[in-house]
């Protein structure tokens, strides 16, 4: 049996077929003719290149400006495409000026920036000098970077407010006088003289000393220059040749108490005594003086009549001379002291 087409079904058969391979023939032609904004897109570098640059770049331009992510000049970069419309931003410089301290410390003193890589993530900040928590007091240096060398270390000794002890003897209508070494000295000398006529002290010279403090490479010691000059008090009466001399010598040794004898009216005998010293420097950069009394130089005059007296200067202070009443005697005698001080830059 022979079957005739209908020739009305194959014209459409052949339609519905014609359109089925252009349908797909479309198809094939619109994924290679596609505009490139549909299949690239920037991703504004939210992925990172483990490789050692920057944020991965797509849809790439080598050589446009990028940002690294990192801080500082190392921020800056350039593209460099790889293919595919796909890049890495290199940044422009390899390292840059890094400074962690206050920024207004850097260049002062000792204080300087250091150095850090800007490949991948910035290294740490090498060379970089920020200040010291004190000062070196053994250099010449700004350690803590502040504008000011040194500031906080030991400078030089002075001495504090002067206090009176004990008034020896009392006042018999005598002229009152004060005779005490100048502000930062501490007496280092004396001389006293008796009264023959009246058996009691009738004069006293001071010679007062002048603390130098000195640094050295770790260290410090305390050199000291005696007045040659003398600081007197002579009453009416007095007998020169009769003398009396109470020497701490010129090392660092201070005049710290005072021995006697004294009855109503009258010094009948007066001598000084001194300290021995010691100095610690401490990690807070405090230097401090030890006193401690040595044994007693005694007293000299006429023993045999007053009542024996000791008084100390308090601890940590020097003697620093004497006040008192005179008139044809020393009536009244009292020993000043003043606390000795470090004074700091």
């Amino acid at each position: 049996m022979t079957i005739v087409p209908n020739v009305r079904i194959l014209p459409a058969m052949g339609r519905w077929c014609c359109g089925l391979l252009v349908s797909a023939a479309l198809a094939a032609g619109c994924a290679v003719a596609a505009p490139p904004e549909e299949v690239q897109e920037q991703t504004g570098g939210g992925d990172v290149d483990m490789s050692g640059g920057g944020p991965i770049v797509d849809n790439c331009t080598d050589g446009n400006s990028c940002d690294t992510g990192n801080p500082g000049d190392c921020s800056m970069g350039h593209e460099v495409c790889s293919g595919g419309g796909q890049g890495t931003c290199v940044p422009n410089g390899t390292t840059q000026s890094c400074y962690d301290g206050p920024a207004s410390t850097m260049g002062v003193g000792v204080c300087k920036p250091g150095m850090q890589t800007c490949i991948g993530a910035v290294g740490s900040c090498d060379g970089e000098v920020k200040p010291a928590a004190q000062e070196n007091c053994f250099n010449d240096l700004d350690d803590d970077c502040d504008g000011v060398v040194n500031n906080g270390c030991p400078d030089h000794l002075t001495t504090g407010t002067p206090a009176a002890l004990t008034a020896r003897g009392s006042n018999a209508g005598g002229t009152a006088f004060q005779l005490r070494c100048p502000a930062g000295q501490y007496v280092a000398k004396s001389i006293v003289y008796g009264d023959d006529s009246d058996e009691t002290i009738g004069g006293m010279d001071l010679f007062c000393a002048t603390p130098t403090l000195t640094r050295g490479t770790s260290s410090y010691t305390v050199t000291e220059t005696v007045s040659a000059t003398a600081l007197m008090r002579h009453a009416g009466h007095i007998t020169t040749g009769k003398s009396f001399t109470f020497d701490c010598g010129t090392a660092f040794s201070p005049g710290f108490f005072v021995n006697g004898q004294d009855e109503t009216g009258a010094i009948d005998a007066i001598g000084h005594s001194c300290a021995s010293t010691a100095l610690t420097f401490g990690t807070d950069n405090k230097l401090t003086i030890t006193l401690t009394k040595q044994t007693g130089l005694g007293d000299a005059g006429y023993l045999m009549f007053g009542n024996p007296y000791e008084d100390d200067c308090p601890a940590g202070s020097v003697l620093t001379g004497f006040d008192g009443i005179s008139n044809t005697r020393f009536e009244s005698l009292t020993a000043v002291c003043a606390p000795l001080q470090v004074v700091y830059k």
